[in-house]
């Protein structure tokens, strides 16, 4: 599992208040539970990862269409125990991958790419507000904070504050899912 989309700090600033040194563990576990709901959610990593491989069995189609976005770079792209010169190809930074020469992947193809979304990136931004709205919920919830009415934090008394996401942050995230063809 990837790490969190924001840190313990940037959820302090979010929420406005001093998160302290105690309460740390757990502001980082529900910024992780966030993290992990969105990729679930988009069906993506979302996050950098350099050198993931992919390999494709061979099709008809005139493109292939990598499975994580968005496409940063190409490594290589191996058709028959051969790799392709890079003016061979095209990618388009949605995933798609083309051959220049108009040709299908009847042979497949071993793909090396780099994808994701990186700190400052303005869709990285966009999940990471939503990671915050996440975990502050959850941080900050009636019952995970500790009151005269309530007692200490839910999670103490066996009871787990929820991660979710609203209708209106997965209208957000929508289009952060993968591409749909066909």
């Amino acid at each position: 599992m990837s790490g969190a989309f924001a840190s313990s700090q940037e959820l302090a600033t979010f929420i406005g208040t001093e998160i302290g040194t105690d309460s740390v563990p757990r502001a980082q576990m529900f910024l992780r539970q966030a993290s992990h709901v969105i990729r679930g959610f988009c069906d993506q990593e979302l996050s950098k990862v350099e050198a993931d491989v992919v390999t494709f069995q061979d099709t008809d189609r005139d493109f292939l269409l990598l499975p994580e976005r968005p496409v940063i770079s190409i490594g290589s792209v191996v058709v028959d125990a051969v790799t392709l010169a890079t003016s061979a190809y095209r990618v388009e930074r949605w995933g798609a991958l083309y051959t220049t020469s108009g040709a299908d992947w009847s042979s497949g193809a071993t793909v090396t790419y780099t994808h994701g979304f990186v700190e400052g990136d303005p869709e990285f931004d966009a999940i990471r507000t939503v990671t915050l709205e996440m975990a502050a919920r959850a941080f900050t919830g009636d019952r995970g904070q500790e009151s005269e009415v309530f007692g200490p934090p839910a999670e103490a008394r066996g009871w787990a504050p929820s991660v979710f996401l609203t209708g209106e942050e997965k209208a957000r995230l929508a289009s952060f899912g993968p591409v749909l063809v066909g």
